[in-house]
């Protein structure tokens, strides 16, 4: 009997790497253009969606015999806790900024870095618990289809 294979990656999916284009393509182009309230929210959910299953994906990588589901919900924790206090603790908003200051370039991401803190801005936070949901059917067809290999 063979070893379960590990399921795809979280990241890999149509959802994620689309919340990463829209994030890229807000960040570079419309943020440029038009500069309003409505790009800034296009980032808060982009984030949103994207932010579970990169710490998900993270947890896996340091720990790698965690559940994914239980790396996906503490993934879930960890985006909300962070955006939460990016949104509402200035000095959590100003050291991601220095850090970002020292890393960035070693990225590629130019500087000067900033962040808005907006505590309307927590009204995004709906969308994690939608990332969780999807990618716990992502993880559910996984097993639905190991079992299925399995029994034939």
């Amino acid at each position: 009997m063979t070893a379960p294979a590990r399921p795809p990656s979280l990241l890999i999916d149509p959802l994620v790497l689309g919340a990463v284009l829209l994030m890229v393509g807000n960040e570079h182009w419309l943020k440029a253009t038009y500069h309003d309230a409505l790009t800034g929210k296009l980032s808060d959910l982009a984030l949103c969606a994207f932010l579970p299953a990169f710490f998900a994906e993270l947890a896996l990588l340091v720990a790698p015999r965690t559940s994914p589901r239980a790396a996906l919900a503490g993934g879930a924790l960890a985006a909300a806790a962070l955006f939460a206090g990016l949104e509402v603790v200035p000095a959590l908003a100003d050291g991601a900024c220095a850090a970002l200051a020292v890393v960035g370039p070693r990225l590629g991401l130019d500087g000067p870095f900033a962040m808005t803190r907006d505590p309307t801005d927590l009204w995004a936070l709906p969308v994690i618990l939608l990332a969780v949901l999807h990618g716990e059917r992502r993880l559910a067809r996984h097993r639905a289809a190991e079992v299925s290999h399995a029994m034939a």
